[in-house]
């Protein structure tokens, strides 16, 4: 993976330089500013690796999409917790379960929006209800896993009650789904944080979010990214489907440069 280094200092310098009136930074600035980029952790992100102040948190999603015209499926990748032990696990899918069912649709003579909880393993579960509280046969999807310690969601939706092959494409990326020991680890794929998605898929959206402890200090970046065609120029695919989301804001993933920030 590619590394992609963030200097605060030059940016931290230049703004207190810059609400100063000019003024050069104090040593007690400056010292503030070494203590900041001094201890530095790397994290795995997208299809590079980015370094930040140790104490900064954040993470993000990625939503992968199969296909780019209008019949496309997609599916919603998030990481909601680390360090997650087996009986977490089991007690956040239960009460997420509950929270669910308590929930009516009184479209459908009150049923519960749950429809059903599948365990396809110890460590995955599958859950199906009812999207909205309506008739049509729309419902969510979400395949619950613990990944070594590692608590991953892939969400997805199913239309007009064709459940099977959302199903399917769930279980199938998450075999495709692998923790990450350490970052400069995480090889080829699409990192998000402790984990790495190598499936094959055709776009690439996520959003990631980092700040400081109590601090309005924000950093967003934004990753779009489309996988080149077999048969013809990227460039010239673009101008010919229609159908392609954002398809001007747009990266490649897996030739030329990829520009994390």
């Amino acid at each position: 993976m590619r590394q992609l280094s963030i200097f605060f200092a030059g940016l931290v310098l230049a703004s207190l330089a810059g609400c100063a009136a000019f003024k050069q930074p104090s040593e007690l600035e400056k010292h503030n500013v070494s203590e900041m980029t001094t201890h530095m952790r790397t994290w795995a992100l997208g299809r590079g690796l980015i370094d930040l102040p140790a104490n900064w948190t954040g993470g993000g999603d990625v939503k992968l999409y199969y296909g780019l015209g209008a019949d496309h499926s997609s599916v919603e990748v998030r990481v909601l917790g680390e360090g997650v032990t087996q009986e977490r696990f089991d007690a956040a899918l239960d009460e997420r379960a509950r929270r669910i069912a308590a929930v009516k649709n009184d479209e459908m003579n009150n049923i519960p929006m749950l429809v059903s909880v599948k365990r396809t393993s110890p460590r995955e579960k599958l859950l199906q209800y009812y999207k909205q509280t309506t008739r049509r046969q729309t419902f969510a999807h979400e395949l619950h896993m613990l990944i070594d310690d590692a608590y991953v969601m892939l969400s997805a939706v199913s239309y007009e009650g064709d459940t099977a092959p959302v199903e399917a494409q769930l279980l199938k990326l998450s075999k495709e789904i692998f923790k990450v020991s350490a970052p400069e680890n995480a090889g080829a794929g699409f990192a998000l944080g402790p984990i790495v998605i190598r499936s094959h898929h055709d776009q690439e959206i996520a959003s990631f979010a980092f700040s400081p402890p109590a601090s309005d200090v924000l950093l967003q970046v934004y990753i779009n990214a489309l996988s080149p065609d077999d048969e013809e120029p990227l460039s010239v695919r673009t101008k010919k489907d229609t159908q392609i989301f954002l398809a001007g804001d747009y990266e490649n993933l897996r030739l030329g440069p990829v520009t994390l920030a």
